[in-house]
């Protein structure tokens, strides 16, 4: 129910955004469900598979992005020019690579470090492969990956609300009303309270980390990152975050890396460049039209000029 009506009232909300029919309150809670539920989806599919894959579908958001930006007349895609099959053929890339996140594993490659570090008492912190069943994987990877598209909604709403407001600005509201509805979800969805309970352990660090660095402090610099640089920017960083999580998982976590998920994750980042070089190639056609145009009237300018000489000449 979260999902359906956060992912209706996004697209209604774009289509009124043009007209301002929408206050700036109900737009800030809209994209503040956004939030809850593309987190609440993120957590619950990491219970049924791996930060390796979880990174992995990170990729897929900017192509989403442009996905919905074509579908609402954002971007444009035109199939004829090369630019646009190079789009098409980073769209397919990044499908084949959730294709094979979910349905193929392939031989685990184990960590140099036998250490669990987060592992406790008698529990096990196996890779999600050997603890979950194919059903369970797939499961996890469908939720990551409908938390991934309603954050390419979330990205392509930003553009009007970052010119309405400042990005602090914008990031509190928006958190502030995401603190609100988790809460809300949390109560409805877990009824034993003694869960609720911290303790002085590394899951109250996680709770930390994950409120103060990955919410606030990463939104903030994601949107000032889009109106310094522009989203191609932003987009062009995001592979990092599959080769740091590799990275930490396996040398400093000891979990171990399934030769799917690195196949996929390299599928994926594939399709991401090759939207990014696509869109590339179609703003340097752009500008090489206006140079065009601009050169052929300073030529028209230029012949206009000579004949005005010559005509008084005549005259005399």
């Amino acid at each position: 129910m979260l999902l359906s009506f956060g992912f209706f009232m996004s697209i209604l909300l774009i289509r009124q955004q043009s007209t301002g029919a929408r206050s700036m309150l109900t737009q800030r809670v809209q994209q503040a469900l956004m939030v809850t539920a593309c987190g609440d989806l993120f957590n619950l599919g990491l219970n049924y598979a791996s930060a390796t894959s979880s990174s992995a579908l990170y990729n897929v958001q900017p192509v989403v992005t442009f996905i919905l930006a074509v579908a609402f007349g954002m971007e444009s895609m035109k199939l004829r020019k090369f630019h646009g099959n190079v789009k098409a053929a980073g769209i397919l890339l990044c499908t084949a690579g959730v294709t094979v996140l979910a349905f193929y594993e392939g031989p685990m490659f184990r960590s140099f470090n036998h250490h669990h570090l987060f592992q406790q008492g008698g529990s096990s912190t196996a890779p999600a492969g050997d603890t979950h069943s194919k059903k369970q994987w797939v499961f996890g990877i469908f939720l990551m990956t409908l938390s991934n598209i309603l954050a390419g909604l979330w990205t392509v709403l930003q553009g009007p609300l970052i010119e309405d407001t400042s990005k602090l600005m914008n990031t509190t509201l928006q958190i502030s009303c995401a603190s609100v509805q988790a809460f809300v979800v949390a109560v409805a969805a877990e009824r034993d309270y003694s869960k609720w309970k911290l303790g002085w352990n590394v899951g109250l660090a996680a709770i930390i980390y994950s409120g103060v660095v990955v919410t606030a402090l990463s939104y903030y610099m994601q949107m000032w990152t889009i109106a310094t640089r522009g989203p191609v920017f932003l987009a062009m960083s995001m592979p990092l975050t599959f080769v740091f999580t590799i990275i930490i998982s396996s040398f400093i976590l000891g979990d171990s890396v399934s030769l799917g998920s690195v196949f996929a994750g390299v599928l994926l980042i594939g399709g991401l460049y090759n939207v990014l070089w696509g869109k590339s190639m179609e703003e340097q056609d752009e500008m090489n039209k206006i140079g065009a145009g601009k050169s052929a009237g300073l030529e028209l300018q230029d012949v206009e000029e000579a004949q005005v000489p010559d005509d008084d000449a005549a005259k005399v």
